[in-house]
């Protein structure tokens, strides 16, 4: 009875050290092969699925530096007595954003060309188009995190501010 616990959702961790989606996109904005050593592994998509729509989809990741701020907070509030042991909170990151928005997020960390971006964040040259499949980030939908920044304190990290790091972490992995 009344174990110490709460529950924290968060959407696709990302950050130096998660989620091999983020890799595989910023393996393909660097201009190199889609999968390197072990990643093809995490490519393989569900055969019952339906096929993807067109609509660009927004959707919310969860900084990593995210989660473990949440965590911080959580048991600081579990303490205070401010939660109830079991309560959920959804966490994630910044702004919803469309794929193309990330995408070029990604491309102005790894220092691509102004010209490549345009002003409302989609790029605007060819890139080799990531499989399409119900694991990718736009399919997962866009969390209300407005519990946790209420009750908790919680204030997510825009995508902007943490990107440089996260691109500069997975830098050295990608050769």
């Amino acid at each position: 009875e009344g174990f110490p616990s709460l529950i924290l959702r968060p959407p696709a961790a990302v950050g130096p050290g998660c989620d091999s989606r983020h890799e595989r996109l910023q393996r393909l904005l660097a201009g190199l092969p889609p999968f390197g050593n072990g990643a093809a592994r995490h490519a393989t998509p569900h055969p019952q699925h339906e096929p993807p729509t067109r609509t660009p989809r927004r959707f919310r990741v969860a900084f990593s530096g995210d989660v473990a701020a949440a965590t911080s907070l959580g048991i600081s509030a579990l303490e205070r007595g401010v939660v109830q042991p079991g309560e959920a909170f959804n966490v994630a990151s910044g702004e919803p954003v469309t794929l193309d928005e990330y995408a070029a997020v990604v491309a102005r960390a790894l220092g691509v060309k102004a010209q490549d971006v345009s002003r409302d964040g989609a790029l605007t040259r060819s890139t080799p188009e990531l499989p399409m499949k119900p694991t990718d980030y736009d399919l997962q939908g866009v969390l209300d995190t407005s519990k946790a920044e209420r009750v908790l304190g919680f204030r997510p990290t825009p995508i902007a501010e943490w990107m440089a790091d996260t691109v500069a972490w997975h830098a050295p992995l990608l050769g």
